[in-house]
């Protein structure tokens, strides 16, 4: 009897440990095989290839679908790109906008020291334009929006304004105290323009008026305090990718209608996300390591590896 039952808790234990889940398989990642290259923005083309910029260098990478590693796709030392920021992919225009700025301290070379924005053939990486920003020596060119006839629109940080672009040329679009630290910036299907502040976390909407100026900023208010809003995609319609850049950040699925606002972290979003993009079902991010660059307790201290990570696109985390 003690021997009929015993087979049969074992039994038992077996179908158990048989109906348990596998676990599930490691994030995909995509190496970026170079030290201290501080991604700080990622975009992505229709064929599913990922582009990334450097901060730390000026290097434009890419990666092709099914790349385990990123390969160097515009070379700062041809291009005289110096630290790079927003990377944005118009696959309508074929250009590949980039927001180049010099480094802070030491340089004394003029490109070293004014932000400019460049364009660049998205396939062939050859440069189309150079255009610099509005007060170039006193602006930081962050990131991108581009409308559907080809018009861009930069958040520009140190200055608090969003720029625009047609053709060759620049102006200041609006400038506002309140979008100081402005950062990630996005349309929605609907023509409505939303920016973000990484140093306040606040978040603002804008359009342009029948003559084309920008309408007055609205403010939305978040169900939580944003941690270092930074880089923002457009996913679909009221829908965003929003990295927050925050030792609590990550990714986090943004929803908007009207003015309410819902956020969703995803699940595997990393610490100090400075950027995501989606293909398909999947977040494709980078986690800049940025503190590396701007805080004092951490000067040459090594970043580790660099990667571009990807994570579902689900709420929950």
């Amino acid at each position: 009897m003690r021997r009929a039952r015993w087979m049969g808790l074992a039994v038992a234990a077996g179908l158990l440990g048989a109906a348990a889940p596998p676990p599930p398989p490691p994030p995909p990642e995509i190496a970026i095989p170079q030290p201290r290259v501080f991604p700080e923005s990622i975009t992505a083309t229709r064929d599913g290839t990922l582009i990334v910029g450097s901060a730390g260098n000026g290097t434009i990478w890419r990666a092709r679908p099914g790349d385990k590693a990123a390969t160097i796709f515009i070379a700062p030392d041809s291009s005289g790109l110096v630290s790079v920021l927003g990377v944005f992919a118009d696959d309508r225009h074929g250009l590949l906008y980039v927001c180049s700025n010099g480094r802070r301290g030491d340089p004394t070379e003029a490109r070293d020291r004014a932000a400019a924005i460049r364009l660049f053939d998205l396939k062939s990486g050859a440069p189309v334009r150079n255009i610099p920003t509005p007060g170039a020596s006193r602006s930081l060119c962050n990131d991108f929006a581009v409308a559907p006839d080809g018009t861009a629109y930069v958040a520009e940080t140190l200055r608090g304004s969003i720029i625009r672009v047609r053709g060759d040329k620049a102006d200041v679009w609006i400038a506002d105290p309140r979008l100081a630290g402005a950062d990630g910036i996005a349309f929605d299907n609907d023509g409505q323009l939303y920016v973000t502040s990484v140093t306040s976390g606040r978040m603002f909407r804008t359009g342009a008026s029948a003559d084309g100026s920008a309408r007055p900023l609205v403010e939305l208010i978040p169900p939580r305090k944003l941690d270092r809003p930074d880089g923002l995609r457009h996913i679909g319609p009221g829908r965003f990718l929003l990295a927050e850049a925050g030792d609590e950040g990550g990714i986090t699925l943004m929803t908007v209608k009207g003015d309410m606002v819902t956020l969703s972290p995803l699940p595997g979003g990393r610490a100090g996300t400075t950027s995501a993009v989606a293909l398909g079902k999947t977040s494709w991010a980078v986690a800049g390591k940025l503190r590396y660059r701007t805080d004092p307790a951490l000067a040459g201290q090594d970043p580790g590896p660099f990667a571009i990570y990807g994570t579902p696109i689900r709420a929950g985390r």
